[in-house]
């Protein structure tokens, strides 16, 4: 069910309220789609305590946190959990390039078992070679180094401008 927007981002109030039996919240936080809105501090943990008290979990996508536009970053949820209850959706293909389909997840230690096994009852043909590479892309310390150049570029609406001026 949708909760409304506003300028903080969700209305965990007004979420909480249409969805008193929810056993999960699904949400964007550092840019939620399609209003791109960046939810505040004060929302996040406001959603982390509703999480918390009602036993419930945070489903959080965090597909291009790396994109600042116009603020500083706020630490994601998962990051200021302290109680185990988000799963941290992240993924390769708005930073390096769509066509590498890669992405992961940050999930709390108890559910590790169950995630992987629903992982290979699902899994057709996992990415190996391309979980491989990108493994080895980031150990070296290039996937640091090619957020790093992203994060210089400059911004003009919204858009970044290219290097090659």
């Amino acid at each position: 069910m949708p909760a409304p927007v506003d300028g903080e981002g969700l209305n965990v109030s007004a979420g909480v309220k249409l969805g008193r039996k929810a056993r999960a919240a699904f949400v964007a936080p550092s840019h939620q789609y399609p209003l791109g809105v960046t939810m505040s501090a004060s929302r996040r943990l406001q959603l982390l305590e509703w999480a918390r008290s009602a036993g419930t979990w945070i489903i959080e996508d965090d597909y291009d946190s790396e994109y600042r536009y116009d603020t500083m970053p706020i630490a994601s949820l998962q990051g200021l959990d302290t109680n185990g209850r988000v799963i941290y959706i992240g993924s390769f293909s708005k930073v390096m390039f769509p066509s590498l389909r890669l992405g992961y997840l940050v999930i709390p230690s108890d559910l590790v078992e169950r995630f992987a096994a629903m992982r290979e009852t699902m899994d057709i043909c996992p990415a190996d070679i391309a979980q491989a590479v990108t493994a080895e892309f980031i150990r070296e310390g290039h996937f640091a180094r090619h957020i790093r150049l992203l994060q210089l570029r400059p911004v003009i609406h919204g858009r970044f401008q290219s290097i090659r001026q």
